[in-house]
């Protein structure tokens, strides 16, 4: 219950607060509940406010509290983000190689065409980023979805 109280503050924090109050909070709701769901929401925010290295350790951490596929898809696309951001290729390809394996319907378009942008194969990226629908392009959901860095490395720049 601690831990769902610190999220709900921390969710609060994001509008109103500042990054470190909300790392902070993710980080102590994660330390007295260590779950996957404690853990994500931390390897998320960390991400999104650009602690990559961290936030990497955190998700790699949790492989042993994933339960479904869709927890699993989660982590792994997070991986990729965060190593995309952390300029890891190797761990990079690993883990899209992975989520490509497990995804069989749904297929993140954005995500496909900022890898292949990340490992230069701006054709393939081209292609994937075409797919994508134009107003989440636009829209602040962005924000919520991906880094600052990889928007403006990876997104904005195509």
């Amino acid at each position: 219950e601690i831990s769902e109280h610190l999220m709900a503050m921390a969710k609060t924090k994001m509008k109103f607060g500042t990054p470190d109050e909300v790392k902070s909070l993710y980080s102590i709701a994660f330390e007295i509940n260590p779950s996957f769901k404690t853990g994500f929401e931390y390897a998320k925010i960390l991400y999104l406010y650009e602690a990559t290295v961290k936030s990497i350790e955190i998700a790699e951490s949790l492989a042993d509290k994933i339960t479904t596929k869709k927890e699993k898809i989660e982590v792994i696309e997070l991986l990729v983000k965060a190593t995309i951001d952390a300029n890891d290729k190797t761990k990079c390809d690993a883990y899209f190689n992975g989520l490509i394996s497990l995804q069989t319907s749904h297929q993140d378009y954005l995500l496909a065409a900022v890898y292949f942008k990340f490992i230069g194969d701006f054709t393939k990226a081209d292609n994937f980023k075409q797919r994508v629908n134009p107003q989440l392009l636009r829209s602040t959901k962005l924000k919520q979805l991906y880094s600052e860095s990889t928007i403006d490395n990876y997104i904005l720049k195509f």
